[in-house]
């Protein structure tokens, strides 16, 4: 696709001087994107922490003839660098991890979630990525989205085919297929675009009808019950005749309170013969509050601005970026508030068939460890773990969310509902990934197979629920190979969940968007029945716990692609011999690997932990050593130590026949010949499975 950047002004101008400084990378303060994007460490209403503007993204989002369904990857002047094709043709969005969702309505009404999209040029897979489509889900034609990042929701502008079609609707992100929304809201106009203040719990809706309805408490309030804005925006001139016509792009910025909209005029030829250059640009100040009829702060508009059907736009706080679709245009006006020119010509033009929507990545994602591998010390904002007595258990799949002194229960969630009743299946182990997702592994014994719960914001929202397939999904059936699954793992940085399944005797890796009846990636057939993994994501290396008392290590797993054996085995040196080795954690800061021995599964009092030091240079010849920790005896409470987590100093351990969750401080430090220490502490929970930290979501 042919892109050229062309010279707004020839002559030089202060307007000039502020384009160079968007050309040479200054410093800018990012508060939102066309949907009001919450990174970590900017969250809607709050200033955005600053980005160097050669170090962000842009995805545009194409819909014409010979486009529609791509997404082009360029830089902050719109040089292309790569295309992918997610496969739908409408607005865009991203989450801190760099997944891009998607609506589209080139057939059904669709959402999809493309993983990973930073340098893809492949086409979407089920296998990595997935859908919300189908009749259940109400979507006809959605338009604009925008996420509330705390509460984990997409909220979607559907345009719809008439006004009673149209609306706003709401998923959790992380629901899957044909589902229902959590809420559909029919809200007296028909919606192109929506931006979120999270801070202040304000939905911004861009109407058709050329004004900005406002809701007030949208999520708090039960996504708005009776349809009507608590408020509505009518851009006006001095006369306070209306100036808009058809309102397509909404930005909210924060750090001044300020709404950006974008006015297509007239969509095409048929609804009027300047449909190409009628388009128009306002600023509306005070938006929390605005109300009636606003004169905007700034108009843009006119035969300079190449503006005909702004179709979305974008803010990194200092420059206006726009999907220009009638000119086939990519746009940028620089330093927008600094500039009170009506018709002025964009600093930078570039070539674009058919763009859009488009949305601006700043350059940190979220890159942190994985909640499995906290190296080093770390501040702990929750312990979360599963309930497993048995199925039909009054506990049974009950996740719960306690304080990381052991001493309160904050929140408990069910992870079940009327098609996963507890009579048929028992929730095992919980991993959380940083935003507060929870991945949870059950088993349904001889009624059906087994599978992955995907719980959205389990680990930091939900409290007093149940499984919900509005925000929920379920990685189940025949495809998935699942039988008994017990420990996983989240791999962030491959996009990926590794899980081991004692059934089948084989450890099985999903995508971590998967969703359904899903085949894995990769099946590993270790030659033991595994009951939990660790992945190294430094030394790209996976540890797995074997239930016959040994370790089994696979170099360079994501290298390689293991099927079969593990490359080593490690042995503790114990006596007695280890038996029944469940959980385990591998420290990278220090090279250690800790692990737990459950021993005989009846035996309330026979279990074990070791620490074991320099895995990284165990060879064959050294795999048999000895721990330089070991943690056994009465004082302990160990009796079936089934699961484990680790803050980089202390060790966290569901321990399932004495029902507790225990809390070893300082593990790593021997104590004087004597491992018969007690924990620091502990808190009651009916036959713990599983237990997961989260740190700090504002952390990443």
């Amino acid at each position: 696709m042919l892109r050229q950047l062309s010279r707004a002004r020839e002559r030089f101008s202060w307007r000039k001087a502020a384009t160079g400084a968007l050309l040479a990378g200054a410093l800018l303060f990012t508060g939102c994107n066309d949907s009001n994007n919450d990174f970590f460490g900017g969250t809607g209403g709050q200033q955005g922490r600053p980005i160097n503007i050669f170090g962000i993204t842009v995805y545009v989002s194409n819909n014409g003839a010979g486009n529609a369904g791509q997404v082009d990857q360029t830089d902050q002047v719109f040089t292309n660098q790569a295309t992918s094709t997610p496969g739908n043709n409408e607005g865009v969005d991203l989450d801190p991890f760099g997944n891009l969702y998607q609506a589209g309505d080139l057939a059904a009404g669709s959402l999809r979630v493309f993983s990973k999209v930073k340098g893809r040029t492949t086409a979407f897979n089920v296998v990595s990525d997935r859908e919300i489509t189908g009749a259940n889900t109400t979507l006809t034609n959605p338009k604009g989205i925008a996420r509330a990042n705390a509460r984990g929701l997409v909220i979607i502008a559907d345009f719809g085919t008439d006004l009673a079609s149209s609306g706003l609707t709401v998923f959790g992100e992380n629901a899957g297929g044909n589902v229902p929304p959590m809420v559909k809201r029919n809200v007296g106009a028909r919606p192109w675009d929506v931006a979120y203040d999270e801070t202040n719990d304000r939905l911004y809706v861009a109407f058709t009808n050329g004004t900005i309805g406002v809701f007030d408490t949208f999520v708090g309030g039960n996504f708005a019950p009776g349809g009507a804005p608590t408020r509505v925006i009518t851009p006006v001139d001095g006369n306070n005749a209306q100036l808009s016509t058809n309102i397509h792009g909404i930005v909210f910025d924060p750090l001044f309170n300020r709404i950006i909209a974008s006015d297509v005029g007239a969509a095409n030829a048929g609804q009027g013969a300047n449909f190409a250059s009628d388009g128009s640009i306002y600023v509306i100040a005070n938006a929390a509050t605005a109300t009636g009829n606003v004169q905007p702060v700034r108009v843009i508009r006119g035969d300079q601005t190449m503006l005909g059907n702004p179709v979305d736009i974008s803010y990194d706080g200092l420059n206006l970026r726009v999907a220009e679709k009638a000119n086939n245009k990519l746009l940028i006006f620089a330093s927008l508030y600094l500039d009170t020119t009506t018709n002025a010509a964009p600093d930078v033009s570039v070539n674009e068939t058919s763009p859009e929507s488009l949305v601006v990545q700043p350059q940190t994602v979220v890159t942190s460890n994985d909640t499995s591998d906290l190296d080093g010390i770390n501040t702990i904002t929750s312990v979360i773990t599963s309930s497993n007595p048995g199925t039909g258990a009054a506990t049974t799949g009950e996740i719960s969310r306690l304080n990381p002194a052991l001493t309160t229960v904050v929140t408990t969630f069910g992870a079940n509902n009327g098609t996963f009743p507890t009579a048929l299946f028992a929730v095992e182990s919980v991993k959380v990934d940083r935003l507060g997702n929870g991945y949870a592994t059950f088993d349904m014994g001889n009624t059906g197979p087994g599978g992955i719960f995907v719980l959205n914001r389990v680990g930091t929202q939900r409290n007093g629920d149940n499984l919900f397939l509005s925000e929920d999904r379920v990685i189940t059936g025949a495809a998935t190979g699942l039988q008994s699954p017990k420990g996983l793992d989240l791999v962030e940085s491959r996009d990926a969940i590794l899980v081991a399944d004692l059934g089948t005797g084989t450890i099985r890796r999903f995508g971590k968007n998967a969703d359904g009846n899903v085949a894995p990636t990769l099946v590993t057939t270790p030659g033991v029945n595994p009951w939990d993994v660790d992945y190294d994501p430094r030394n790209d290396r996976l540890f797995v716990a074997l239930t016959n008392g040994t370790i089994g290590v696979y170099d360079n797993y994501f290298a390689n692609n293991p099927t079969g054996a593990p490359d080593r085995i490690i042995t503790p040196n114990v006596t007695p011999a280890s038996m029944n080795i469940h959980g385990i954690i591998y420290d990278a800061a220090n090279d250690a690997l800790i692990v737990s021995d459950i021993g005989s599964p009846a035996d309330a009092t026979d279990g074990k932990i070791y620490v074991i030091s320099n895995v990284a240079t165990l060879t064959a010849a050294t795999n048999n050593p000895v721990p330089s920790v070991r943690i056994a005896g009465a004082a302990t409470q160990l009796g079936n130590p089934v699961d484990l987590a680790f803050d980089g100093a202390n060790l966290y351990v569901a321990e399932k026949s004495n029902g507790q969750i225990l809390r070893f401080d300082s593990v790593r430090v021997p104590l004087a010949a004597d491992p018969n220490r007690a924990p620091s502490a502990s808190i009651a929970r009916t036959a713990p499975e599983s237990v997961t930290l989260l740190p700090p979501a504002s952390n990443p």
